[in-house]
């Protein structure tokens, strides 16, 4: 009973701070696929989607919607799945790994709709996807399990090192180190969900195809723009994370 507590103290700060670097960062985010992609980061995509909303924002509900159950799945088999485990730094490794692995079967169909909206799909065909909305499992995988295990690992090791640095400005750093190593397969990722968007309608290429296809700077194309986001997003996550967790701690009776 206590350690569903603490999942559900961990649930709900990670489902505020998601949503909270979702909506700060939104822009940036919609203009890193559109980059990585090969097209403008914020111009019409055509004569119907045109319009500020579309170019900035285009896709934020249904990523909104989709961020609680995500951070429900992650949270929850974090906790769980690391509760024996005594050092806080293996913890966060470790348990973001589970967390990762866990709230893949949401994050995976996610992020293809979000890509996908992002890029002109109508939500309601992006969501109603089927099986295609799995494309890139396997990429994001890869990318996601690492990238989380660095993420609140490199927050805990910068904590540790740095004591009096507030948590904010910790996973700032971590966030912009974690984004620039997974950045390739981000693009990777990116490639794969879309493909089905094109006007041939196309299988989605594997990720080892995808990968031998592009060129070296193509792997990093929107890196700068990634970062632009990530940094700030990761900044908000755990200002956001930290507190909303520390008050739920105290209203559970978990200091």
């Amino acid at each position: 009973m206590l350690l569903l507590r603490y999942a559900l103290a961990e649930a709900v700060a990670g489902s505020a701070g998601g949503a909270a670097k979702t909506i700060a960062t939104y822009p940036f985010d919609l203009a890193t696929t559109r980059r990585e992609c090969g097209l403008e980061a914020f111009a019409p995509l055509n004569e119907e989607i045109n319009n500020w909303r579309d170019c900035y924002f285009r896709g934020l509900l249904t990523s909104l919607i989709l961020v609680i159950p995500y951070a429900l799945i992650f949270h929850f088999a974090y906790v769980l799945g690391a509760s024996n485990i005594k050092s806080q730094i293996k913890k966060d490794l470790i348990g973001s790994a589970i967390g990762s692995l866990a709230a893949s079967v949401v994050g995976v169909p996610s992020e293809c709709a979000k890509k996908r909206i992002q890029l002109g799909a109508t939500p309601r065909s992006a969501l109603s996807g089927g099986i295609s909305l799995f494309d890139g499992y396997l990429a994001l995988l890869l990318r996601n399990v690492p990238y989380n295990s660095m993420n609140f690992g490199t927050f805990s090791l910068i904590s540790r090192l740095v004591p009096n640095l507030p948590s904010a400005f910790a996973g700032a750093i971590a966030g912009l180190c974690t984004a620039a190593v997974t950045h390739p397969l981000d693009v990777i990722l990116t490639r794969i969900q879309t493909s089905r968007l094109s006007t041939t309608r196309q299988r989605p290429s594997s990720l080892l195809q995808v990968a031998l296809s592009l060129d070296f700077p193509s792997l990093f194309r929107g890196l700068f723009v990634r970062l632009l986001s990530y940094a700030p997003a990761s900044l908000i996550f755990f200002s956001v994370f930290d507190p909303v967790r520390s008050v739920f701690y105290t209203a559970l009776c978990l200091h």
